[in-house]
């Protein structure tokens, strides 16, 4: 468990826990703006930083060293949406995929029949392109609506992703706009 230094007006540090902070901070008992360090390290940070209620991503998208050693929450939030962002974009493109490959098929399938069919003479070439372009669109259809689901969930995944970063109370404005990309 990360332990934290910190120093009140009075000049007084204090050694505690992560939990301890942040649950100080609720309260009232201690002040984002007061001087806090992980336990061993040399540089001091303000509380805020350090338990994320405070902006630890500069506008040039780096973070401080001492708030990456810390860990702040906005650091791991950054991470941690970083990730789910990747997973929601490629489900996106994983059904826009399938949907191409629906399409590609279908039509595959169905340009085989036109071909086999114009190969045969009477009521067989006519049964043969019938049943081909049926084929092709029982094949297709059932590809091109499973990527429309697959490329709807990784839009509704991002959709939620977006909810989630806006309501987020660890996160400056600043922060969510880079999160998700905007």
């Amino acid at each position: 468990m990360n332990k934290f230094t910190v120093k009140k007006p009075d000049g007084t540090e204090v050694v505690m826990d992560r939990d301890g902070l942040v649950i100080g901070y609720n309260q009232g008992n201690i002040d984002a703006s007061w001087p806090a360090k992980p336990v061993g390290a040399s540089e001091w940070e303000r509380v805020g930083i350090l338990i994320g209620v405070e902006s630890a991503i500069s506008s040039e998208g780096s973070t401080s060293p001492s708030a990456v050693s810390g860990g702040s929450i906005t650091t791991v939030l950054f991470r941690r949406y970083q990730d789910a962002y990747l997973v929601a974009r490629a489900t996106a493109a994983i059904g826009q995929t399938v949907k191409t490959i629906g399409i590609v098929l279908g039509i595959v399938v169905a340009l085989g029949a036109l071909i086999f069919a114009s190969q045969t003479q009477g009521t067989e070439s006519a049964g043969l392109l019938i049943g081909g372009l049926l084929l092709g669109a029982i094949v297709g259809i059932p590809l091109y609506i499973l990527g429309i689901l697959v490329a709807a969930q990784g839009q509704v995944l991002k959709a939620t992703l977006d909810a989630a970063v806006h309501t987020s109370p660890f996160l400056e404005k600043q922060d969510m706009a880079k999160i998700m990309s905007l």
